[in-house]
């Protein structure tokens, strides 16, 4: 997966604001990656606007990167909406 991650300010603090995944295959035999240019600027476009799309992804992409996105930064992650959280979380064993 690569992820468009789009970060904000409210309350002076930064928060992660827009995130939207999007497939990629890569063969890894010959080095090359494959990709649907336009999921990608669609998805781009969406994350910038704020929106959280992760519903393609497997859970257990959505746990790595909830995963990531607290190690990355928690203050932003505990800033951030109650929506990216359930989103990469629901489901959550």
């Amino acid at each position: 997966w690569l992820v468009w991650v789009t970060i904000q300010y409210k309350d002076s603090k930064p928060y992660y604001a827009g995130v939207a995944g999007c497939e990629m295959t890569v063969d890894t035999e010959i080095r090359r990656g494959y990709k649907s240019l336009p999921e990608h600027v669609n998805k781009m476009d969406k994350s910038l606007k704020g929106k959280i799309l992760v519903d393609d992804m497997d859970q257990k992409s959505k746990k790595i990167l909830a995963d990531f996105l607290k190690s990355h930064n928690e203050a932003m992650w505990n800033h951030s909406e109650k929506e990216l959280h359930e989103a990469l979380l629901s489901g959550e064993e």
